[in-house]
Parts: structure tokens; C-alpha cells; sequence
């Protein structure tokens, strides 16, 4: 299991659950930036935001994050990538081209359009069956290069100290949107502690925890 709440839910069936979190493939995620990849700066800032249809309830955290920011014509804009199957007032659909939907297809894609962004979000509404995820969505971010503002909740929650910005109600989350245009120094940092965090402990590279799930170490 991803999880350690996962792998509690599942050793009411079975006792025998390993944890193994989450990692992300160098080989996939790990490409040069060219310089003319950077984004512009003086343009608005632009968020990112990916996931399946199902993640609907969470995309509406941001509801009020982003018609706030539209209502008061801040130079702050939402981009999503699945989710959604049409545009709002407050968020612009990126398609996926066809041939990409595939993760292997869909990751050089990601990469190729990472200048397009400035920041990535990781709504997350409070649930149990939430609470059971795990932070795959940080990890993916990081490897695009890009800062994640994420809920206050679930597997977000203990990567304060590892370079994310937690956001538990609508200003916060505004604040910090706003502090990415305003404190580029402290997002930069921020960054750098994810990147850190993320090519130490979690790549697929680092084969560790599942040689110890194999040889039955970690149970």
C-alpha cells in the first residue's frame, strides 16, 4: 500500500500489508529545461492543476479562490488538465492531445508545457476516502519544477517542512497564489526544499523500501 491509512483500511482483511509510498521514475520525469522553456516574466501568474474526472469535489475547493481573484482582476489564472470537461469563469481547460492520454505519452507531454506555468495546486476535499491518498500529486509537480500549494489535509499535510505551501480556507489559498508573484525568492526556495526532498527519497531509483517489502521487512 501508497498509504499508511490505506494499509490500516486494508489490514482489517488481510494482516499482511506492506507500506511502500509512491515514487516517481527519474527516466520518465527527468529532462533538460531549455532557457526557452522559462516563462516570461511580467505575464499573469498561471496555476496548474491535473487530475481525472473524479476529482471534481476537489477542483471546487478552488471555486471561491479563483472568482475572487477574477472578480478583483488579479493577474492570477487557473489552467486544468482533465478534471473538468468544459471551461469556467474561473479555470481554462488544457486539452491532452490525442496519443498522449497514455502516462508514458502523457509525462513528455507535461514537460514540454511546463513553461506554461507558474505554480501547481493539490486541492484535496476533507474526506476519509481523501484521507487514504497518497501525495503522488507532489512529487509530479516537483519534477515539472514547479512550487505546490496544497489542502491542509491527508497526505499533504506533513510535507510542510519538505518545500509545499499548505492552504486550510480561501484566503490562505489567495495568499498564497499572490505570494508567488510577490515573494519569488521564498517560492524559489520552497522549490529547491521539494526538489531536495523528492530526488533523495522518492524516485523509483531509490529501490530501498521495496527491497524490504520483498524480503519481508516491513510489515
Amino acid at each position: 500500500m501508497s498509504t499508511e491509512p490505506l494499509a490500516a483500511s486494508v489490514r482489517t482483511f488481510n494482516r499482511s500489508v506492506v507500506l511502500v509510498p509512491n515514487v516517481v521514475d527519474p527516466e520518465l520525469w527527468t529532462r533538460p529545461r531549455p532557457a526557452a522553456e522559462v516563462a516570461p516574466r511580467g505575464r499573469e501568474i498561471r496555476a496548474v492543476y491535473m487530475g481525472s474526472w473524479t476529482h471534481g469535489g476537489d477542483l471546487d475547493l478552488l471555486r471561491p479562490v479563483f472568482e475572487s481573484l477574477v472578480d478583483h482582476e488579479a493577474p492570477v489564472a487557473l489552467e486544468t488538465i482533465g478534471v473538468a470537461e468544459r471551461n469556467a469563469r474561473w479555470f481554462e481547460r488544457l486539452d491532452i492531445p490525442a496519443g498522449r492520454g497514455n502516462y508514458p505519452e502523457f509525462v513528455p507531454w507535461l514537460l514540454d508545457n511546463r513553461h506554461r506555468w507558474d505554480v501547481a495546486v493539490a486541492p484535496l476535499e476533507s474526506t476519509e476516502f481523501n484521507a487514504q491518498k497518497s501525495d503522488l500529486k507532489f512529487l509530479e509537480y516537483t519534477m515539472l519544477g514547479l512550487p505546490t500549494i496544497a489542502s491542509a489535509f491527508g497526505p499533504y499535510a506533513p510535507h510542510a517542512s519538505n518545500g509545499i505551501t499548505l492552504a486550510a480556507s480561501t484566503d490562505e489559498w489567495k495568499s498564497a497564489l499572490w505570494d508567488v508573484a510577490r515573494n519569488r525568492d521564498a517560492v524559489d526556495s520552497a522549490r529547491a526544499v521539494a526538489t531536495r526532498y523528492v530526488e533523495s527519497e522518492r524516485l523509483l531509483s531509490d529501490s530501498r523500501s521495496w527491497i524490504r517489502a520483498i524480503v519481508g521487512r516491513e510489515r
